[in-house]
């Protein structure tokens, strides 16, 4: 227990060497479980170590100190940099560096400022010269060149091998939140990560980087950040003994949400191989996923075997949209099918893959249908026909689809406010689906349910 060794949780008083003396009498003692039982620890740069288990618990909030004296030097060891381009210092707030069996846990927080270092930790010389670039077109449109200082990622483990970070909220990081360079046999569950995306936004503040790793399971978590939510990179230059390569990586069951990307793999000159990425849903967000084979001039990433399956996007904050967005003619979807969707399908071996069209309300399913299906080629490969309720019942387009075109019917997407009275609602959705059942509808997609 770090109060043990002298750890208050108030708030106010430093606790850094009390929490690095709990973590390296277990670590002495062969290793063992850390505990920092309820309250608000503030402290500067732990040093985790081999066969550690340290437990942030219920109610604990661990807390990044503001002050840069409180963190390592931004040469710690070699695999670490500083950089002036994003400026950011090299300083961590937890740090694993070559250690084994290591594991970061709990149902507590752990908090970066980064909110204070965003707004409170300008250089005024900065500022002016920021904005002078600003005037002359020749600098960043934000002040991202004039703060003073600020750490760099929050939790750092670097060629560390069995690496477990489980159940913890990460929050407010000023930088990068939790970054895996060359480490093997990592797995990450439950995290819930939150970077500042709210005026003042942080910079380059992304959930979780994982670079040069290997045999990686990331699962159940949820990531909304400002910057990139997840990013698989494989940039060893810095590293001692991994190899440049992120490979046998899964990725399950995670909810991504980014002002840039959700997923961007590549950045750096190595590989990423054998991916496999499944049960994501990514909503508000600029975009969903992002290969980048070339970030820097001089250097490249090269992909192999990445799987992507089972991935829902919702709601791209950036994109123009509005009420009406089906400006496609019955002719402009049969082409596509014939001329692209098809061709594509069969070469790549996907022709298994079902395809549904039209996606849209139903008074004008049957007249769409028809046209799109009149090609036999496309009415081969065509699966079912897709409808929403939007526009009213209009049931007996349905049964034209199912008796004159021989379509199955599936209804795609119906929603409700979810301020609308609950007995208008369930009448509203009794009709539906009785209607759409009896008119050869077989199967319901609703938003809220």
């Amino acid at each position: 227990n770090v109060r043990d060794f002298g750890a208050k949780g108030d708030g106010v008083t430093l606790d850094t060497a009390a929490i690095q003396a709990a973590v390296d009498d277990a670590a002495a003692a062969g290793g063992g479980e850390v505990v920092v039982p309820r309250g608000r620890y503030r402290t500067g740069s732990i040093y985790l170590k081999s066969n550690i288990d340290f437990n942030v618990t219920e109610g604990a909030v661990v807390e990044a100190s503001r002050d840069p004296a409180d963190y390592n030097p931004w040469d710690v060891c070699p695999q670490n940099w500083r950089s002036e381009a994003e400026n950011t210092s090299g300083g961590h707030l937890f740090l694993s560096i070559m250690q084994t069996n290591v594991t970061l846990r709990g149902c507590g927080r752990i908090e970066g400022s980064g909110l204070y270092f965003r707004t409170n930790a300008y250089d005024e010389a900065r500022v002016e010269a920021a904005r002078e670039k600003d005037r002359t077109g020749m600098g960043l449109s934000n002040l991202q060149a004039a703060l003073s200082w600020r750490p760099g990622q929050m939790l750092y483990f670097v060629e560390s091998d069995g690496v477990r970070l489980e159940g913890l909220t990460v929050r407010d990081a000023p930088y990068w939140s939790v970054f895996l360079h060359g480490c093997t046999h990592v797995s990450v569950s439950g995290l819930n990560i939150t970077t500042r995306r709210e005026h003042p936004l942080v910079y380059n503040g992304d959930g979780l980087a994982v670079d040069c790793c290997r045999h990686v399971v990331v699962e159940d978590c949820d990531i909304r950040t400002s910057d990139d939510a997840l990013t698989l990179r494989a940039s060893g230059r810095r590293l001692l003994h991994a190899p440049p390569e992120c490979s046998d990586i899964r990725v399950r069951n995670c909810t991504l949400s980014s002002l840039q990307d959700a997923i961007r793999i590549g950045v750096g000159e190595g590989t990423v191989r054998d991916v496999d990425i499944s049960g994501i849903v990514i909503s508000d967000t600029r975009t969903g996923i992002n290969f980048s084979s070339t970030w820097f001039p001089s250097a490249g990433v090269s992909f192999f075997n990445v799987r992507i399956a089972g991935v829902t996007v919702q709601n791209e904050a950036k994109a123009t949209q509005t009420w009406e967005s089906c400006f496609y003619s019955p002719e402009d979807e049969a082409a596509f099918l014939k001329e692209a969707l098809i061709p594509v399908f069969a070469e790549e071996g996907l022709s298994d893959v079902k395809i549904l069209i039209w996606d849209h309300n139903k008074e004008r399913v049957y007249d769409r249908a028809r046209t799109v299906l009149a090609d036999r080629e496309i009415d081969e490969h065509v699966w079912a026909v897709a409808h929403h309720w939007y526009s009213g019942d209009h049931f007996e387009g349905l049964s034209l689809v199912h008796e004159q075109l021989g379509k199955r019917l599936l209804a795609t997407e119906m929603c409700l406010g979810r301020n609308d009275d609950p007995l208008t609602v369930a009448e509203r959705y009794a009709v539906e689906f009785i209607g759409d059942l009896n008119h050869f509808t077989c199967g319901f997609i609703d938003w809220n349910i």
